[in-house]
């Protein structure tokens, strides 16, 4: 195996890239302890795959350790209302003792080739500075425009009642209110907030406990508690006073459990802006955080590489 330091080519033959298989579980979990100091807490089945198909996972080998890897989830997208299977890039670790020497731009290559074989539309993260510098210059992936990240103050809207938010619960009908939710259509790149994806994407997520709102056939939010603020995670549904209903019961969720902030991720051009103003809002800069992507259909990328055409919310990112 190839191995990249300093510009320099190591033919060094105790290193070894392998596909990630479930005998690997166990050294997997010691080295997600190792990188990220915390317990590893997924199942080995989420490792191989989403609710949308195989994930594409590598390890790199140090003779019997492993030492690194670099995974792509499988994740559908629909651009232009056609479907695109899609790979976002997550579970990237490299053991300290073996940093420096090429591991993750090797196994991130690897991830590539093997995606643009099965036919992927595109590849994307949201990265650290650390990994942003390997992705761009050695991997070719653009860096895009960062998301416009809010805090909401001196808001007041009033609603008829508050709904009563939920710890983790995830009713089985959000089909129906993605379908009904028209404002996502107004983005040609999007992930369809369909049950599979928030099934997949919150229930079974094992680092974090959302808190969850709904009502039948009017809407669904998903909220989480970080620090001293409240974070409006995800949302779907109908009706005049979707927004407004959104943002009291942050507000309200907020107060209940002493925060002080109320955050989101939202597109510019989403009607939430304006019904917000400027008084409203804050622009907030994300911290070490940077969305990069790399396009394989070449007719994907005036559509893809500009930003505006993205509906996404703080549920896009892995990290949240």
């Amino acid at each position: 195996m190839n191995i990249h330091k300093n510009n320099e080519i190591l033919h060094d033959p105790n290193y070894e890239v392998v596909r990630y298989e479930k005998k690997y579980y166990s050294s997997y979990f010691r080295l997600f302890g190792l990188v990220y100091q915390k317990k590893l807490k997924t199942s080995n089945s989420r490792i191989l795959q989403t609710a949308y198909g195989k994930n594409i996972t590598f390890l790199m080998k140090y003779r019997n350790q492993i030492v690194g890897s670099h995974s792509l989830y499988s994740i559908i997208f629909k651009i232009r209302n056609r479907d695109f299977m899609c790979g976002m890039s997550t579970m990237t670790m490299t053991h300290p003792d073996h940093r420096k020497k090429g591991i993750f731009v090797a196994l991130a290559k690897k991830t590539h080739e093997e995606a643009k074989k099965k036919k992927f539309g595109f590849v994307y993260g949201y990265s650290r500075a650390a990994s942003l510098y390997g992705y761009k210059k050695r991997l070719k992936r653009k860096e895009l425009p960062w998301a416009n990240f809010i805090k909401i103050k001196n808001v007041d809207f009033k609603v008829k009642e508050i709904p009563k938010v939920h710890e983790h619960w995830f009713p089985k009908n959000l089909d129906f209110l993605n379908k009904e939710y028209k404002t996502k259509n107004d983005f040609p790149v999007r992930v369809e907030r369909e049950y599979r994806f928030f099934k997949w994407r919150y229930k079974e997520n094992p680092y974090y406990r959302y808190l969850t709102c709904y009502k039948k056939d009017e809407f669904f939010f998903v909220f989480k508690k970080y620090s001293d603020s409240i974070h409006i995670i995800d949302f779907i549904g109908r009706g005049p006073q979707l927004y407004h209903t959104l943002i009291a019961t942050a507000f309200e969720t907020a107060k209940k459990l002493s925060c002080k902030d109320v955050t989101m991720w939202i597109p510019n051009k989403h009607p939430i802006m304006k019904l917000l103003g400027r008084k409203c809002v804050k622009k907030l800069e994300p911290k070490d955080l940077y969305l990069n992507v790399l396009v394989f259909e070449k007719k994907l990328e005036p559509i893809v590489y500009d930003f505006n055409n993205w509906y996404y919310t703080m549920g896009d990112a892995d990290v949240f």
